[in-house]
């Protein structure tokens, strides 16, 4: 684009149209980008709806260690032979402000997610943490940013789920065939029995009454 020669304007070098074109259209690029990237929050384990609506992330303080063990041989050395992943955990610090309905609200989710045990989602614009749970929070008040904003601190814990096998009461056991008399086979367990009363017969060689036991008719 240029500019046209006027009586006593200096003569100005000629600006692209494509410069300008650029120039303009930045903001515009910008805010496309920025909808692009995941957002902040704290969703739910599906990551599609936000559990808690805070004003800023103030940031995030993730642990992710593991346990290796070690036993001691001889001359007083050690050696290591295993290696255990740990849960992770991360620290969001959140802040909200605005109103006393606002910030009491925010405070009330903050004890309902605590007091929950579904699994959560914590996504960041460079990687996400699933299946994670509120183990503890805790919320503040300081000079410098203001008695109206509450800055919370909520610790999240990874949840590893596993599956348990329990045994069936129902598993038929053969007997034992090397058992020469009955009372040497082999001890099964058929869970919970019913309870039975016991007799004074049931004793004879004890010669005593039992005071809490009903005469067998």
């Amino acid at each position: 684009m240029g500019f046209p020669n006027l009586p006593g304007v200096p003569s100005l070098k000629g600006v692209s149209g494509g410069a300008v074109a650029v120039t303009l259209a930045a903001p515009l690029i910008n805010n496309l980008l920025d909808k692009l990237k995941p957002a902040w929050g704290i969703y739910d384990a599906a990551g599609k709806k936000k559990v808690i609506e805070p004003d800023s992330f103030l940031g995030v303080d993730y642990q992710n260690e593991s346990n290796v063990s070690n036993y001691p041989i001889e001359r007083g050395a050690f050696s290591s032979y295993n290696k255990v992943r740990t849960p992770f955990s991360a620290v969001v610090k959140i802040s909200k402000g605005g109103a006393i309905k606002d910030r009491d609200a925010f405070i009330k989710v903050l004890e309902q997610l605590a007091a929950s045990l579904d699994v959560y989602t914590i996504i960041t614009p460079e990687t996400s943490y699933f299946n994670v749970n509120l183990e503890e929070y805790d919320y503040r008040r300081e000079v410098h940013h203001g008695a109206g904003i509450v800055i919370a601190s909520m610790r999240f814990v990874e949840i590893i789920e596993a599956s348990v096998l329990l045994p069936s009461s129902n598993v038929s056991v053969p007997p034992d065939k090397t058992a020469t008399v009955p009372s040497a086979q082999s001890m099964i367990d058929n869970g919970m029995c019913q309870a039975a009363k016991i007799y004074a017969s049931a004793s004879p060689y004890l010669n005593l009454s039992l005071p809490f036991a009903s005469s067998q008719k």
